[in-house]
């Protein structure tokens, strides 16, 4: 189910989309529902998306971000490269990696400084394979 329609959405960046969560028209839980969606209507053709995280759908703070940071409620869609987040799972992509990495200490400083700023980690994208 959509909270907005997607002409709408696609008006909306990511300070836009957290200013609608501040103001209450929409919660970051509806966001990434949406979201969701969007990568169930689209990843057959693109084929970008490894995961989406179900706990962040079920829990909007599952990954803690920051509910005072600017980009509170937002859908963020991690890349599968140096990107983890405390009980992640991440394989940065390569058929050469025999062990897939689970974080467990803390999240990468790109991640953890992102996610000082609010979005909510929803998915694991793909990199593209090299020929």
């Amino acid at each position: 189910m959509t909270v907005m329609s997607w002409d709408e959405w696609a008006r909306h960046d990511a300070t836009a989309l957290a200013a609608e969560v501040r103001a209450g028209r929409v919660t970051p839980r509806e966001l990434a529902e949406q979201a969701a969606e969007g990568v169930a209507r689209l990843n057959a053709k693109v084929n970008a998306i490894i995961e989406v995280f179900a706990d962040t759908l079920s829990d909007p703070d599952a990954d803690h971000p920051n509910r005072d940071g600017a980009l509170y409620g937002v859908p963020m869609f991690l890349k599968n490269l140096g990107s983890g987040l405390i009980g992640r799972t991440q394989d940065s992509g390569s058929d050469l990696t025999l062990l897939r990495i689970r974080c467990i200490s803390s999240a990468t400083s790109g991640s953890s400084r992102l996610i000082s700023r609010g979005p909510r980690s929803m998915t694991v994208t793909r990199l593209p394979k090299r020929r």
